[in-house]
């Protein structure tokens, strides 16, 4: 049992100047950072515990590396680039070495950062997020030749998406972002538009919404059997979600309490002189 106040950490690694992501490996013998600096891998488990075992160093690029995520099979590490590339490292064969194993580089129209990356739990799938909103999802069974399997432009009425997760099964991906919703992606069918060109269209056979945070949800993750989504939200409140696809979105008397109360509350904003400010957030 842990007290407040009366634990010190076990390690304080200092390799970052900021730092700004973690991941165990899935056997839980090695940490990776990432930072402002570049990425560093560390023994936290054994007679090694507490030891640098191997890091890629950004300092001279001046490239923030903001996410990174260890494969299942705990032999390569994907990170995302400032300059809009993922790098694969293969830690093992390819220790302190700047140059990673692959990347898979952007369209040449822009440039922004790579956010997020993660890979399913089995590590067949692989799911980047960029400053520009996009979701990419990449078939990552031959590691060094990794295959787009979809690309979701502007997946949310805000760029900023905070969190995604993939499913056990891939069947599913689930985003969060500060428009405060979370969106269901049923990949299937997501993938079966992309490959016949065709815009992913956000309707029902595409994707499910989750509503009722008042804030920015910062952070989602799907349970590994895939029966309840949990979200972390800037309103507070973290939330569990039942995933069953045939009833999610079926709640019209729901529906019709929220909109019917949002209907008030804006002719009471429209006429009240000093609304609190919590209060103007609310159904916007």
């Amino acid at each position: 049992e842990i007290k407040q106040g009366e634990e010190e950490p076990k390690y304080t690694f200092t390799a970052h100047k900021e730092a700004y992501d973690i991941s165990f490996s899935k056997d839980n013998q090695l940490l990776v950072s990432s930072g402002k600096d570049g990425i560093s891998l560390w023994i936290i488990d054994g007679e090694n515990a507490g030891k640098n075992k191997g890091k890629i160093d950004a300092k001279k690029q001046n490239e923030s590396i903001y996410s990174v995520d260890f494969q299942p099979n705990n032999t390569l590490v994907a990170y995302g680039r400032h300059d809009g590339s993922i790098g694969i490292w293969d830690w093992q064969q390819n220790q302190n070495k700047l140059s990673p194993i692959g990347n898979i580089r952007k369209s040449e129209d822009s440039r922004e950062s790579v956010n997020l990356v993660r890979f399913s739990p089995d590590g067949t799938r692989f799911a980047s997020v960029g400053d520009n909103g996009t979701i990419k999802i990449w078939d990552f069974e031959d590691s060094e030749k990794p295959q787009l399997l979809a690309e979701i432009i502007k997946g949310h009425e805000s760029n900023d998406i905070r969190g995604f997760w993939l499913s056990s099964n891939n069947k599913i991906l689930a985003s969060s972002s500060s428009d405060n919703s979370i969106k269901i992606w049923k990949l299937e069918e997501v993938f079966k538009q992309y490959q016949n060109n065709q815009t992913i269209k956000q309707d029902d056979k595409t994707v499910t919404v989750l509503k009722g945070h008042t804030d920015s949800v910062n952070r989602v993750e799907i349970s590994n059997d895939n029966k309840f989504i949990v979200s972390a939200s800037e309103d507070g409140t973290v939330r569990v979600w039942d995933y069953n696809p045939s009833q999610i979105v079926k709640h019209p008397q729901l529906d019709k309490l929220y909109n019917s109360s949002c209907e008030f509350l804006r002719n009471y904003l429209k006429y009240s002189k000093s609304p609190d400010d919590e209060v103007k957030k609310l159904c916007l």
